[in-house]
């Protein structure tokens, strides 16, 4: 943990250094430059721009300034990063609609804008499906299990992966009656 700490100290040192350096440069835009050469390589939301120029050294209020120059453009990038990540959750990642949610929100996301690209791109009657493929992927690598382990597992593993209750149940009584026509 100290090495981490003295190795962000260390980087903050050579960012003022910099800055510095370049005198004739106002820190803004400095920073601003910094930033967009984060955003060339990956979508931010202003949450995370912000928290990025802090940590980089920058002064609270000239970040916040900085993170909420372009409010439409910021708009447009945290549709984008939900929209993606929805799509990924859903079709790769196989996670349910709450964890979703939760790492967007994590990420400054708001939840209305949230919950709207959900119930927009992801419904409930989907995340039962993809409930579904994930138990199935699941229950082939647990097959030398006993029963009540693997129902124990699988459980655990769907919660864990923020599928409801509802989507659950569904997927352990599926399963059980499996079981039980074997």
């Amino acid at each position: 943990m100290n090495r981490q700490l003295d190795t962000t100290l260390l980087r903050r040192g050579k960012e003022a250094d910099r800055l510095a350096a370049r005198g004739s440069e106002e820190p803004a835009a400095v920073y601003r430059e910094w930033i967009r050469r984060l955003l060339s390589r990956r979508f931010y939301t202003a949450f995370e721009l912000r928290h990025k120029l802090i940590e980089k050294g920058c002064e609270p209020a000239l970040a916040e300034e900085i993170s909420a120059e372009d409010a439409a453009e910021s708009a447009r990038r945290e549709a984008v990063i939900t929209e993606d990540h929805i799509r990924r959750g859903r079709e790769s990642r196989l996670i349910g609609r709450s964890l979703i949610l939760y790492e967007l929100v994590k990420r400054g996301v708001r939840t209305d804008k949230i919950t709207a690209a959900l119930d927009r791109d992801y419904p409930v009657s989907e995340e039962n499906d993809v409930a579904l493929k994930l138990a199935t992927r699941k229950l082939m690598a647990m097959n030398d299990l006993p029963p009540d382990k693997q129902s124990r597992r699988l459980a655990g593993m769907l919660e864990r992966r923020g599928f409801s209750a509802e989507v659950i149940a569904r997927i352990m009584n599926r399963h059980r009656l499996d079981k039980f026509s074997e």
